[in-house]
């Protein structure tokens, strides 16, 4: 009988208000934990796939100017960037403008109300 009222204490005081207050107030803070450690999870990986399109570029960007010192390193790759930024030309040679063909369009004006009258009197 006494292992049965012991019993019936112990659940007694588990199952009290104070200790079920404590319990929903460690429940509260650790979920408030967890929320803030959610956001901080969403925000990081914003951030990185920022920076793993920032990298791309980068690299893309790498890519294209790896290219273009290899242009540089060969004599037509700086012949041509000269003629390119300075607008220059070898001695001996000419320079052609092609100008394009411009297509002549023609537009009839339609006669107003007044010139059909004058020309009509005349």
């Amino acid at each position: 009988m006494r292992k049965f009222e012991a019993q019936k204490q112990i659940k007694s005081r588990v199952y009290s208000r104070g200790v079920l207050i404590a319990l929903l107030i460690v429940i509260i803070f650790t979920a408030k934990g967890v929320f803030n450690i959610y956001l901080r999870n969403k925000e990081s990986a914003t951030a990185r796939d920022e920076t793993a399109m920032k990298l791309k570029d980068l690299n893309d960007r790498k890519d294209l100017l790896n290219t273009e010192i290899s242009k540089l390193n060969q004599d037509d790759g700086v012949d041509q960037e000269i003629r390119e930024k300075f607008n220059v030309i070898k001695p001996g040679e000419n320079v052609v403008i092609i100008v394009p063909e411009e297509v002549a369009t023609t537009t009839e004006e339609k006669p107003s109300a007044l010139s059909k009258f004058w020309h009509w009197l005349w």
